[in-house]
């Protein structure tokens, strides 16, 4: 379902989407937000996403994108990226656009994702246990200013 609502522009804040009953679990939306397309994901209860419709890698249309474990998969080429950052795991293309999805009162907002200044997320896809479990691993840290 593609709905195009009004306030394209970049100064924009947070868009209503609609109540949380209008989109059911498994279910997703594209909006149109700050002149891009916008992915509006419910995964499960309160599990929502929201990313740019098209890959930065090659263009591949995101919708109905494989998620697991906090990963979109791009059908296109199979590039993983981070839902929380938007940045893909191996590094081939510059990062995913994320918005940030927010429930007031029953009612889904989107908006811009707030960045975290001085604040450097590295994540590393490991393989561990004797079954050679995945696992993606997290570690942010504030940024260090070096003397020049």
């Amino acid at each position: 379902m593609k709905t195009n609502l009004a306030g394209d522009s970049l100064s924009m804040k947070r868009m209503r989407i609609g109540h949380v009953y209008e989109i059911g679990i498994g279910e997703e939306r594209v909006v149109n937000y700050a002149g891009q397309s916008v992915i509006i994901k419910r995964i499960e209860g309160n599990e929502w996403f929201a990313y740019g419709q098209l890959c930065p890698h090659m263009g591949a249309d995101l919708s109905g994108a494989h998620h697991m474990d906090g990963l979109i998969r791009c059908p296109g080429h199979g590039l993983l990226f981070d839902t929380q950052s938007g940045e893909c795991l191996s590094k081939e293309c510059k990062p995913l656009s994320c918005f940030s999805v927010t429930i007031d009162r029953s009612e889904v907002f989107l908006s811009l994702k707030p960045s975290e200044p001085g604040i450097v997320t590295t994540f590393v896809l490991a393989r561990y246990g004797t079954d050679g479990r995945l696992s993606l691993i997290h570690i942010s840290e504030p940024t260090r200013r070096y003397a020049r």
